[in-house]
């Protein structure tokens, strides 16, 4: 008894069991007697191409059901291993017929060739174009990474320049979009009897743009899509295609868990396989929630401000670990990756262990230390060896250009931070210690001139307010005859609210403010001068 084929076979080959000429057989009856006029009943074959047994094939028509091919029932007939029965598996056939003639409409005579991966028949239709040494390749069916990196190694070794045109959107397709900034995509849509073939311009986070192949050109570099076209305009590709190493790849990190201050010391990178268009790398450190600090790089795009080495920093927007390919001789690179920054307040910051402020944040009050020991006492290049130290001079010369530089501060009327004056004296300013900062802060003052403004009262925390330590500074300034005049040399301190008669340096009586300087009002927003100093001297005796 012959075996009755039960398989809605939607596509053929017509010429011969061999033949690379595909057609799909209308599902609607009214279509497919259009379908016979044109082919008539007789020249249907299972083709081999198509992976099947290379026997005759019969249209069948159907009212209650969809039309399609049908083996004929013979009992001679073997049994047929096809397994793709529907449209798409025809797909090699029709990249095929319409590439070549694509290609011959613009000049190049090319036959393509199938190749097997192990999937079906048709994994891939390749064209050779000896004219441009291009290997132009469809990839419907994707073969393993691996195995894909060593044929793109020899088809480029052989051909000079390979086009790839992928299937589909996997992981191949991402590979290459990190290699030149966009990937080629190929698919076809049922037109009638035929497949009509559309070509993708995949770019990463963008939809993907698809237009008719007819819509292509194919230059000498390479297949060029109207997409195309505008990404080159743009600036934003990368050329050599697979000769080049990829863009980093990235990992999720989770969002608001990772920290970041930057490291002043790094030297800035003159390249690194982490870069990336549009995007910047920041030497720093980085800390993620229940990790260690470590030294890293960090990528930010070109439109968010550059972070300053005086606030830590918590990364915002789509964190992510970037990690580049392993280099035989470097290994591989990391970085991470963030879209924005999210300042930290003083408190924040100093928990994360990358910041530190000269006096606890969260203490209204907290008293002026005493010299412990003769080091600190000592001026600053006699400490004890280790010590930050003032670069190559002796205390006079680091007390000097403090001087110049406050006295351009008090001309403005202004204050200045311990930051600040870093960038502008050098390194050595920050990595002095509070006791080395009071010694300098006491030369810079001395010898003590009567009826002149103190300069050391004009260098305040970053909240504004005047340092700790300025109480100790200022007593150390005073002549030794002079009796303390501050409400708490008695051991009292004055009720709340309570006014004191005080005279300034000027000689001239003035009530003096309880309070501290507000915290709100940044350093060197306008205040005078002769304010400035009288109302820090004042709040540091108190």
């Amino acid at each position: 008894m012959g075996q009755i084929d039960t398989r809605l076979i939607q596509t053929a080959v017509i010429g011969g069991r061999d033949s690379d000429q595909p057609v799909i057989l209308p599902e609607q009856p009214h279509n497919l007697d259009e379908f016979i006029r044109q082919f008539g009943r007789d020249d249907f074959w299972c083709g081999t191409l198509l992976g099947g047994c290379g026997e005759p094939l019969r249209p069948k028509r159907y009212v209650t059901r969809v039309c399609h091919f049908a083996h004929e029932a013979d009992p001679a007939r073997g049994e047929c291993h096809r397994t793709s029965h529907s449209a798409d598996g025809a797909d090699h056939l029709f990249v095929k017929t319409h590439v070549t003639r694509w290609l011959a409409g613009q000049g190049y005579a090319a036959q393509g060739e199938l190749r097997s991966f192990g999937h079906c028949h048709g994994d891939a239709v390749d064209f050779r174009l000896p004219r441009t040494r291009t290997h132009l390749r469809f990839e419907l069916h994707s073969d393993d990474y691996r195995s894909w990196r060593k044929a793109a190694v020899s088809l480029r070794a052989k051909e000079g320049r390979i086009e790839w045109v992928f299937g589909r959107d996997d992981a191949l397709a991402r590979d290459m979009m990190a290699r030149r900034g966009y990937a080629l995509l190929v698919r076809c849509e049922t037109e009638g009897n035929d497949r009509r073939v559309f070509i993708g311009t995949a770019t990463d986070g963008k939809k993907t743009p698809w237009v008719p192949l007819e819509h292509c050109r194919m230059t000498e570099s390479g297949l060029v899509t109207p997409a195309l076209e505008e990404l080159r305009a743009e600036g934003v590709l990368r050329a050599a295609g697979i000769g080049r190493e990829p863009f980093p790849g990235s990992v999720a990190l989770p969002r608001g868990q990772v920290v970041f201050a930057v490291d002043t010391e790094a030297a800035p990178l003159a390249s690194s396989p982490l870069a990336m268009p549009g995007r910047r790398l920041i030497p720093g450190f980085v800390k993620p929630a229940g990790s260690r600090i470590v030294r890293a790089h960090l990528s930010l795009p070109d439109t968010v401000p550059p972070p300053t080495d005086q606030y830590v920093y918590q990364l915002a927007g789509s964190v992510r670990l970037l990690v580049t390919d392993v280099v035989e001789e470097n290994g591989s690179s990391w970085a991470v990756r963030a879209d924005a920054l999210v300042r930290l307040n003083g408190l924040e910051a100093e928990r994360t262990g990358l910041w530190r402020p000269s006096v606890a944040l969260d203490e209204k009050y907290v008293p002026a230390a005493r010299a412990s020991s003769a080091c600190e006492r000592t001026p600053l290049t006699e400490c004890a060896p280790g010590g930050p130290k003032a670069p190559e001079t002796a205390q006079g010369k680091a007390a000097d250009e403090l001087r110049t530089v406050l006295e351009e501060v008090a001309a403005k009327g202004a204050t200045i931070t311990w930051s600040d004056l870093a960038k502008r004296l050098g390194r050595w300013v920050h990595d002095l210690p509070n006791t080395g900062r009071q010694e300098l802060l006491v030369e810079v003052d001395r010898p003590r001139v009567p009826d002149h403004p103190l300069l050391s009262v004009l260098v305040v925390t970053h909240m504004g307010r005047p340092l700790w330590y300025l109480g100790q500074v200022l007593s150390r300034l005073e002549p030794p005859n002079r009796p303390r005049s501050s409400p708490c040399s008695s051991g009292r301190r004055p009720r709340p609210g309570r006014r004191t008669r005080r005279t300034d340096t000027g000689g001239h009586a003035r009530r003096s403010l309880r309070r501290p300087l507000r915290s709100g009002r940044p350093p060197g927003s306008g205040h005078r001068s002769g304010a400035t100093w009288t109302r820090h001297t004042e709040d540091a005796r108190r």
